[in-house]
């Protein structure tokens, strides 16, 4: 079987946790590429910044062509997990290095418009996948919620139709959502 694993990195402004930061990453990926093992890299949006940060997304996309400048192709991620920023940062990342698959992390639960608006978008602007475990999870109906996320994956549906189909199902289906249509329509996340 196939060895696979997550390395998950926070920058946060500071040269010398950051420089600590990239040292260890180096230390792991120069470790599982003599063993065979790939991996996943996971950054995350700044948690705590020493000193203040004008523009996030793009000192989270630096800090990410700066830890895989360099690294050959066998010791790069299959996978980066990130934030989403929205259609600008999305698309200078997938640019950068069309061989690396960048998928979203979910964050918190948010209306279901937030959620997939967040997919429909990352997926128009190069991401290729969605690790929504909250968003999913605090849904009313994980499976249906699913089966909206794919038809916005496949391009079958826009995010608004989404939102009142899967409103039309849980109907269907016996389950009180937890916002009114009008309220879930609500875009709070970007």
């Amino acid at each position: 079987g196939a060895n696979l694993g997550l390395y998950s990195m926070t920058f946060n402004n500071d040269a010398h946790l950051d420089r600590e930061a990239l040292q260890a990453y180096k230390e792991f990926r120069i470790e599982a590429e003599l063993k065979g093992f790939r991996h996943f890299l996971e950054v995350f949006a700044p948690n705590c910044p020493v000193q203040s940060i004008a523009d996030v997304p793009r000192y989270v996309n630096d800090c990410i062509t700066r830890t895989l400048g360099g690294v050959p192709k066998a010791g790069r991620p299959i996978f980066l997990k990130i934030p989403y920023f929205g259609p600008e940062a999305m698309d200078q990342l997938t640019h950068y290095d069309s061989s690396i698959i960048v998928g979203i992390l979910g964050g918190s639960s948010g209306t279901t418009h937030d959620a997939f608006r967040m997919l429909w978008e990352s997926k128009k602007y190069g991401g290729h996948a969605a690790l929504f475990g909250r968003k999913i999870n605090n849904s009313e109906h994980p499976l249906t919620f699913v089966k909206f996320l794919r038809h916005l994956a496949d391009g079958e549906l826009e995010p608004e139709q989404a939102v009142r189909d899967y409103h039309g199902e849980l109907s269907d289906l016996g389950v009180q959502p937890y916002r009114t249509l009008d309220d879930d329509l609500q875009v709070t996340q970007f």
